[in-house]
């Protein structure tokens, strides 16, 4: 028993041994694989300190030399001292080995210049962009040429005019304006619109229009002055001509005076135009009924000149449709012939010149060389007298001519 103990006691100690031998063992083979890495890493780092110290010495000797070529003066060539400013033969001004410093320095100030122009190029973009965005969403005036005979928004309306389109974000516009003489009143922000004039203004005086053309296009696009008032932007003019007061649509007037009381400016008037504008056309129609049975009055068939005014001579038919022709007949001069549309002007009023009750006729020249014509038709002795203008004014001198016979006398 004792002699297994001792057995076992003498095995264990044998295993003990041999594993403290494995460990010597491994301990020096990792001391072994140091050793070379460490004499690789010295020796990597004494190979970079030679090329360190042959570069520094290659750059002394580039630099030496470099100095040696610019103290050679570039003019005469003769060969100067290093670091000399002039040439000791000539006195040449010599060049200069830049201070690598001050190379760097130079070198971040134009690096630094680049990218401050950059950056103002940059911000200088940006506003032209954000101004012209905003130039795009800003309303701008757009003023009509307004071609009119006898309007004033003095005592009249202004004109209303509808505009539809799309600015361009494409959104959707549609909105009536009011425009005055001047062609004012229009603001919209740039976009593709189309205008249209939906009625007459309306005028204290009774005075109604129609106009041309009705519908016109306005085109602002977004690089248009964001303070332009483009005058020129619509250059068709809208034509607005007075229609005679008889021949009014009476529909049309109630349109404007709808249209009217919807512009805070003259809406309340619109009640006392509406009135003007009706009443005009009743008077009107009153009017010419009344110069009809005045025409009525004018003999029809021949008339002819009766006077020996300057060798003239003369001969005048009027028709049943109150229209006329004449013949004029001058002394050493061609015959010519005018046809006219008659009109009566207003009931002339008692002429103690002419001694009787008269009424003025427009002649109005529908072909031939001849210009308008103005006429007095005296009714109780069935003559006309020729007014020399179209204010109908007659002078003693003139009535004693018509009395004498200076006259137009029925055939």
């Amino acid at each position: 028993m004792e002699n297994q103990n001792f057995s076992n006691n003498q095995q264990g100690q044998t295993g003990q041994n041999q594993q403290q031998n494995q460990f010597q063992q491994n301990q020096s083979a990792q001391t072994q694989r140091q050793v070379p890495q460490q004499a690789q890493f010295q020796q990597s780092q004494f190979q970079q300190q030679v090329s360190q110290q042959d570069q520094t010495q290659q750059a002394r000797l580039a630099q030496a030399e470099l100095q040696r070529q610019l103290s050679i003066c570039p003019k005469c060539g003769k060969q100067n001292q290093i670091g000399s400013q002039f040439c000791n033969d000539c006195g040449t001004e010599l060049p200069k080995l830049e201070d690598p410093e001050e190379k760097s320095s130079k070198r971040a100030k134009t690096i630094g210049i680049v990218v401050a122009c950059i950056a103002v190029a940059a911000l200088i973009i940006g506003i032209i962009f954000f101004f012209s965005n905003q130039n795009a969403h800003k309303g701008h005036e757009v003023k009509l040429v307004i071609n009119a005979q006898e309007y004033s928004t003095s005592n009249a309306s202004r004109i209303p005019i509808q505009v539809k389109g799309a600015d361009l974000d494409q959104k959707e516009f549609n909105q009536v304006f009011y425009v005055d003489e001047k062609g004012q009143g229009i603001d919209l922000k740039s976009g593709y619109y189309t205008l249209t004039v939906l009625a007459s203004p309306l005028c204290e005086k009774g005075t109604y229009w129609s106009l041309e053309p009705k519908e016109l296009s306005a085109n602002i696009t977004k690089d248009l002055a964001a303070d332009a008032s483009f005058d020129d932007l619509i250059a068709t003019p809208i034509k607005m001509t007075p229609i005679e007061p008889g021949k009014i649509n009476e529909k049309d007037v109630n349109t404007s005076y709808e249209l009217m009381k919807k512009d805070d400016k003259f809406a309340s008037k619109a009640d006392a135009y509406k009135e003007a504008t009706l009443k005009a056309k009743t008077n009107a129609g009153a009017g010419e009924k009344a110069a009809a049975e005045l025409l009525a009055k004018l003999p029809l068939g021949n008339w002819n000149y009766t006077g020996t005014a300057d060798g003239y001579k003369g001969s005048m038919t009027v028709n049943d449709n109150f229209t006329a022709s004449i013949k004029d007949i001058k002394s050493g001069q061609a015959e010519s012939s005018s046809s006219f549309k008659l009109e009566i002007v207003a009931d002339y009023p008692t002429s103690t010149s002419l001694g009787s009750q008269c009424f003025a006729v427009r002649y109005l020249k529908t072909s031939g060389s001849s210009a308008d014509r103005y006429f007095i038709f005296v009714k109780d002795k069935n003559k006309l007298y020729e007014c020399v203008d179209s204010n109908f004014s007659i002078s003693d001198d003139d009535a004693k001519k018509f009395n004498s016979g200076e006259c137009w006398s029925k055939a």
